[in-house]
């Protein structure tokens, strides 16, 4: 749920979410900084059932939300000084790297949650979770999936999760320790779907894992434009829409062409490389459908036509922020490229060909990189913008 804010300054319209709101006072004069004590009233939300897993049935809601947060403080400044976790204690550097918005929408570092977790922002241990899951999800996306960094950030989420849910873990340095020898690829935390756990469920878990998957399930990782097209179909596939399509059947017409759920159920599947290939199937159906349709002035193929227009303007936005972050050229490949070529100059017993040509023919390698400082000395090169 959000609220969306129209400004009288003809603004674009926000939408925020309600906990981020408080009702204006009378007196309040604008751009008047929040007070601590408003702070403090503003995170004085009492938990409920259901927020946050209980390890003992006499614990009080309350009780239990101070637990996970305090593991979750000890388990930060346990891990703070780990080599491994550096690149991920503090927000990016956007001076050094420049498209990091336009790649990641969602940040996440132990600085904002060690913040947000002193601010009692968290209101479910989900929300929490989330946060720290968003930590390797990001990195994954900036960075090839062989870089060191990856494995790093999925085993610092691996070793918060564990830490937090489970009370058999005391030192989370040491946990990271252990689990950063092991195959990233086996771990499943950052990679799990939250939802509000199963009161049944979780008490039938032995005591010593109690909380730790209770409330997750695998899920797959899910480009933004798809879940956007998805939800932009939710919004305008209404009821009274399917009724009047429902009657287009008797013609035959879906026998040979998808119908609108199907449609969706294939951008779920991946099957759409853009949501330029989703708009255009979508389109290409709305046609097929108000060809069947003999009366131009029918209440179907008004319906249609409503339908054609709300889809175009809700896609308009999404093709465009995906036009945008497309055309930026291949940040990766040209930071790994940067890294490499830094790091044969700075090998002694390298001895390559003393022209700029042969260099670039050389035999590509694999590279890895760090999406914030290279190890040893740091690289700074500019991006062509043409290339």
């Amino acid at each position: 749920m959000s609220l969306v804010v129209r400004w009288d300054t003809g603004e674009d319209l926000d939408l925020y979410c309600p906990w981020d709101l408080q009702p204006k006072k009378n007196n309040r004069k604008t751009n008047t900084r929040a007070t601590q004590k408003e702070l403090e009233q503003l995170g004085s939300y009492k938990p409920v059932d259901g927020d946050w897993p209980k390890f003992e049935d006499d614990q009080s809601n309350e009780e239990t939300r101070e637990h996970y947060l305090k593991r979750a403080q000890k388990a930060i400044s346990q891990l703070f000084p780990l080599t491994q976790v550096e690149p991920f204690k503090e927000p990016v550097n956007l001076n050094e790297f420049e498209d990091y918005p336009r790649v990641i929408s969602y940040p996440s570092d132990l600085q904002i949650i060690g913040e947000r977790i002193n601010n009692k922002f968290y209101r479910r241990l989900v929300a929490l979770l989330q946060d720290i899951q968003y930590i390797a999800i990001n990195t994954e996306s900036y960075n090839d999936e062989s870089a060191q960094i990856v494995h790093n950030s999925i085993t610092l989420v691996e070793t918060l999760v564990q830490f937090i849910t489970q009370v058999n873990h005391e030192n989370a340095a040491n946990l990271y320790e252990t689990l950063w020898d092991q195959d990233s690829s086996e771990f499943k935390s950052y990679r799990m779907k939250l939802k509000p756990y199963n009161k049944k469920e979780f008490l039938n878990q032995p005591s010593s894992s109690k909380a730790s998957y209770s409330s997750i399930q695998p899920r797959r990782t899910e480009a933004v434009w798809i879940s956007e097209c998805r939800e932009i179909m939710e919004k305008i596939l209404n009821q009274d829409f399917r009724d009047k399509i429902h009657r287009l059947e008797r013609t035959g017409l879906f026998e040979e062409e998808d119908t609108f759920d199907q449609l969706v159920e294939k951008l779920n599947n991946g099957e759409y490389n853009s949501p330029m290939d989703f708009e255009h199937a979508v389109i290409a159906l709305v046609e097929a459908c108000k060809n069947s349709v003999d009366d131009v002035r029918s209440s179907i193929n008004k319906a249609l036509l409503t339908f054609q227009s709300q889809f175009k303007v809700h896609m308009k936005q999404v093709t465009t922020k995906y036009t945008k972050m497309t055309e930026v050229p291949s940040s990766r490949s040209q930071r790994a490229a940067a890294q490499h070529a830094a790091e044969l100059w700075r090998n002694p017993d390298f001895q390559g060909p003393s022209t700029s040509k042969a260099l670039r023919e050389r035999k590509r390698q694999q590279t890895r990189y760090n999406t914030r400082k290279r190890d040893g000395t740091e690289i700074s090169y500019r991006e062509d913008p043409d290339d």
